[in-house]
């Protein structure tokens, strides 16, 4: 039954760990994390705490509801895992105090909160909240296993020449402590509108759960060690990494690792290196991938050119830049290959009309997106290359009317000689 003249009108949940809080600050200890969906994610194992669950009635005042007047609540779980009281101390799941729901009754306590604990099994829980009897808040929580595949996303391949940088990692401080190091806890982050990283890697479990796992990773289940097949060419295979939490427009996935990577000032044009990421598990298994980069140096060759040999006025086009370096081989990713001005048009564009915003290759190449002129006639773009030389290309541009009357006329003209082989055939004069 409800509390006598109860004044709880509102319930507010958190959940804090030594790796996410959501009311601030540091939290308690604890491997619980959460990524930008709000799932919560924690290692399966048994014993170890993913990390307190709380809920406060509040009356409409906004201040805590006394005992007396509190309204019943409970938690309860159903999955992995086991709950209880918060003041009773940690230990395994199997110890006798560990059960799968607990509950205060009306007009006894405005607080129930409550620790979650892995009983080392892997897979999704479901912890949940209740005021007489009502769902104020559910949690998600997925038990993560040993680590059992390792897959690489590729955005930048091409290391420099003579040593440097490839990518540049960018990330907005998110779903971590404030402190920039975040001390000794795990940082997760999201992926910022400037992050351009060179690769990322998503760990997963046997049950495709992924692991938020960075580059020097030790501790749940064994270590990672990331590696490059050839020092001389890659002298660091993850350079500047963070996890992001797989939220925003910028987000590649849940627990992704963003890395760049540096290439040794010995590496020259044409060499190549795998970028080997290897996971020694605990029980004995080994979980390796790699991916594969090669070196390019300074942008020698620049070439342009056009998607198509005509347009219809005001249609999309695609200008291509191609870049080779001394060698022959593809420009290093982020290679400038065009002056400021970039490329210029003879005639309007339509749209933004701007030619000159794509002046890096990856992969030896650039792609500028615009519209065709809106007048017929011989579109060129033109520019300079940083060696200096100058870059054409040209295109035709035709009136959608005119081409639908050349296409009417080459039907007519068709349709005639048809006739007069009909003719032929029947002796008709």
């Amino acid at each position: 039954m409800p509390a006598a003249n109860t004044e709880s009108a509102s319930t507010r949940t958190y959940f804090t760990s030594g790796q996410h809080t959501d009311n601030g600050g540091y939290g308690d200890s604890g491997y619980g994390v959460k990524d930008g969906a709000g799932v919560i994610y924690s290692p399966a194992i048994s014993g170890e705490l993913v990390g307190r669950f709380g809920a406060t009635q509040f009356t409409s005042g906004g201040d805590e509801v006394a005992d007396n007047k509190a309204l019943s609540m409970s938690w309860s779980l159903t999955g992995p895992g086991c709950i209880r009281s918060y003041t009773v101390g940690s230990g395994d799941c199997s110890d006798g105090v560990s059960i799968s729901a607990l509950s205060n009754p009306a007009a006894v306590d405005s607080q129930l909160n409550v620790r979650l604990d892995s009983d080392g099994t892997p897979g999704t829980t479901t912890l949940t909240a209740k005021v007489d009897g009502k769902v104020v808040k559910t949690y998600t929580v997925k038990f993560f296993g040993q680590a059992k595949t390792i897959s690489f996303v590729a955005a930048q391949t091409i290391g420099v020449a003579g040593g440097g940088t490839t990518g540049s990692t960018w990330w907005d401080y998110s779903i971590s402590n404030d402190d920039g190091d975040c001390g000794d806890y795990l940082c997760i982050r999201s992926a910022y509108e400037e992050n351009d990283s060179a690769y990322t890697v998503v760990v997963k479990d046997a049950l495709g759960t992924p692991m938020p796992i960075e580059s020097d990773y030790s501790g749940w289940f064994g270590n990672l060690v990331v590696t490059s097949s050839n020092s001389a060419v890659i002298s660091d295979p993850c350079d500047d990494d963070f996890i992001e939490d797989g939220a925003g427009l910028y987000a590649v996935a849940a627990f992704a690792t963003h890395c760049e990577f540096v290439s040794a000032s010995t590496a020259t044009s044409g060499q190549s290196a795998n970028l080997v990421w290897t996971i020694f598990n605990n029980d004995g298994t080994t979980v390796t991938a790699s991916q594969a980069v090669t070196i390019g140096g300074e942008a020698k060759t620049v070439t342009v050119a056009f998607d198509k040999t005509s347009y219809v006025i005001g249609s999309t086009a695609s200008i291509a830049l191609t870049a080779k370096d001394a060698a022959g081989n593809p420009a290093y990713d982020g290679a400038s290959v065009l002056t400021p001005a970039g490329l210029a048009s003879n005639l309007s564009t339509s749209g933004s009309g701007v030619l000159a915003t794509t002046t890096t290759v990856v992969g030896g190449k650039a792609t500028v997106k615009t519209f065709a002129p809106v007048v017929p006639g011989t579109w060129t773009v033109s520019g300079t290359d940083l060696n200096g030389v100058a870059l054409s290309a040209s295109a035709t541009i035709t009136n959608a009317n005119d081409a639908r009357l050349a296409a009417l006329i080459t039907k007519i003209n068709a349709l005639s000689k048809l006739i007069k082989k009909i003719q032929k055939k029947l002796s008709i004069k």
